[in-house]
């Protein structure tokens, strides 16, 4: 959640529609955008996709709406953020899950997460270094389509500029906080 909440904001600070407000629910979202999985059978967890049958991967598929209910009991956590976190595995091409919905209809919050949540995936899953994870997702055709191409500059831009990984560079929460 953390590596994710890093690269969310990291690709949000590359992109015009800096303000404290959308930030914020950005990196909350991010934070808790697999707080579903606490309700899933704990055998799904240890388990890749791949590896799942049917039913395991239709129960798998309801995590981004338990994290949305789970968080919509507390105080202060608004419908954006519920909404992003039940969008994080949303596809712009329709490939994704829980409802397949694409294009416009998703928050360009959740495609954020989506792919910063992917590319942390290739980190850890595939143990592979920042740059050469970049370059598989770069380089694997069919996930291209599946994130708006500003945010996918994003990411290959705060790899050319790694100082803009610290959540305090966002000018909009420095100036608001006086964070430093």
């Amino acid at each position: 959640a953390y590596l994710t909440t890093l690269y969310a904001t990291s690709i949000f600070n590359f992109l015009d529609w800096n303000s404290a407000p959308v930030f914020e629910a950005l990196s909350l979202a991010a934070m808790f955008h697999d707080i579903g999985k606490l309700k899933l059978n704990k055998k799904l967890l240890t388990m890749k996709i791949e590896e799942m049958s049917p039913d395991e991967i239709k129960e798998y598929c309801t995590h981004p709406d338990l994290g949305a209910v789970i968080l919509g009991g507390i105080h202060g956590v608004g419908e954006i953020v519920q909404q992003i976190i039940s969008q994080h595995h949303e596809c712009l091409d329709g490939s994704g899950f829980p409802r397949g919905i694409k294009s416009v209809k998703i928050s360009p919050l959740a495609n954020i997460i989506g792919l910063s949540n992917r590319f942390v995936h290739y980190l850890q899953d595939e143990k592979l270094a920042p740059v050469t994870a970049l370059e598989k997702l770069l380089r694997t055709p069919e996930q291209i389509p599946k994130y708006k191409p500003d945010i996918i500059s994003g990411l290959v831009k705060s790899m050319a500029d790694p100082s803009r990984f610290k959540f305090s560079t966002n000018p909009v929460l420095s100036k608001k906080r006086n964070v430093r």
